[in-house]
């Protein structure tokens, strides 16, 4: 699951703005949709449901506030920044950790971007170089000149994210005497680092700087079933490499056998061809429309390497990505219509789509069908520009509750995508690396 770790320091000088503020995150920890919703009056937060993904934790000192916070990577973060303006906040200052790419970047008050801590001199956010910044951290045993809590608050001022279980999150097991087997146990399990007292004062101290590694695999919990995949290209192959010809002839065999490789398909490749590759394109001189291209001759359009096999998804139309509710009508016809054809190009058997306002609120819609005669449902607030993510979540709900279907999470740096695939396919691209199992939400 990608996920944003969010450091937000702002000041807030007046009486009222720090009662918002406390207001908002007591909100906010109570669940309490309908609240938070009342107080964005200008509806800035058009995707209320991101700021529910896990509880807020909030510091505050002579008017400088703390929040620590998780939240979907899709999350705009300058959203963030103009609700805290309306709320009486300023001089904002915001880091976060970005799971999906294993990279911190940095906002200032007026909604820049920066890559480099050093970029800007900062007043609040604790610099990169100092420790555990973007560490899932876990604290277990006794130590000698500090209690474990203590330990803790000190991790979490050098920018760790404590945690009190091992799972498939937890970057750092940090041990003292007797620690906690099965803690141990389970990160051994999961490839996960260790770390003894010596070792953490040392990081403390500023001796060692705890990087992120952006290369290291990230490990799933194997604890229950899959319930997503996440496309990827195999490590033995690069991604512009022809895949190997006993690999392609069952992927061919699997694509067909769910109907991917369709006139729709054929028809596309061959406008790229003419548009993009001369020389393949003179192979089919003669045809005017792909219909018109005898089966044994199309194989110079089928897919033949790694790009070729996730492009497949764009090009029949069942790719979800932002750009998404232009391809499927929902700036205009709404999210019942993109439903229904996102339906329709994946072959999602839905029934009975409905998309209305949601009562005593103001821009909000819930969405409704069924599938394998069970109802599904999701409530959100209109935007035109970008899939909200109670829809995403709704068509992974399905797909992991599904015996038929899966759900995919497909993978690219700054541009996540979707897609609601049969499982025959699934398990087709699994088994020669193309996907991996996740073992819990995508989404």
């Amino acid at each position: 699951m990608s996920s944003l770790s969010l450091n937000l320091y702002m000041k807030a000088d007046g009486a009222a703005a720090q009662d918002a503020i406390r207001t908002f995150v007591r909100h906010v920890n109570a669940q309490d949709y309908a609240a938070v919703e009342a107080m964005d009056v200008e509806e800035t937060l058009y995707d209320v449901d991101d700021i529910f993904a896990a509880a807020i934790t909030l510091r505050e000192s002579d008017g400088l506030f703390h929040l620590e916070f998780e939240s979907a990577s899709s999350l705009e973060v300058e959203v963030l920044v103009a609700f805290f303006h309306f709320l009486g906040a300023t001089e904002i200052e915001i880091s976060a950790f970005d799971s999906s790419t294993a990279e911190t970047f940095y906002m200032d008050d007026a909604c820049e971007y920066f890559d480099d801590h050093a970029a800007r001199p900062w007043r609040w956010l604790p610099s990169p170089t100092s420790g555990f910044v973007g560490r899932h951290v876990v604290v277990t045993g006794a130590f000698r000149d500090y209690t474990r809590p203590q330990l803790e608050a000190l991790i979490a001022q050098k920018g760790g994210i404590i945690q009190k279980s091992v799972n498939g999150k937890t970057t750092l097991l940090v041990m003292g005497s007797k620690p906690g087997a099965d803690k141990t146990g389970k990160a051994e399990a999961l490839g996960i680092r260790t770390m003894d007292e010596d070792e953490l004062l040392d990081v403390l101290a500023g001796g060692e700087t705890l990087a992120v590694d952006s290369e290291a695999p990230q490990q799933e919990q194997q604890d229950g079933p899959v319930i997503a995949y996440q496309y990827c290209f195999p490590d033995k192959d690069a991604p512009v490499v022809s895949l190997p010809a006993e690999v392609l002839e069952d992927v061919l065999a699997v694509l067909r056998g769910c109907g991917y490789l369709n006139e729709h398909y054929y028809q596309a490749q061959l406008e790229s061809a003419r548009e993009w590759h001369p020389g393949l394109a003179a192979k089919f001189k003669a045809y005017r429309h792909a219909r018109d291209i005898p089966a044994e001759l199309r194989g110079p359009l089928d897919p033949k390497t790694a790009w070729g096999i996730s492009h497949l998804f764009r090009d029949h139309h069942t790719k979800i990505t932002r750009y998404a509710p232009y391809l499927f009508e929902a700036d205009e016809k709404g999210y019942g219509h993109a439903l229904a054809r996102i339906a329709a190009y994946s072959g999602l058997p839905l029934e009975d789509i409905q998309y209305r306002s949601k009562p005593g609120t103001q821009g909000s819609f819930t969405l409704s069908c069924r599938f394998e005669g069970r109802p599904y449902s999701a409530s959100f607030k209109f935007s035109e520009d970008t899939f909200p993510k109670p829809f995403l979540r709704l068509l992974h709900d399905m797909a992991s509750e599904s015996e038929a279907w899966d759900f995919i999470f497909h993978t690219r740096p700054g541009e996540p995508s979707y897609a609601v695939i049969p499982r025959a396919l699934a398990q087709g691209l699994a088994r020669h690396g193309f996907l991996k199992p996740l073992y819990t939400r995508a989404i």
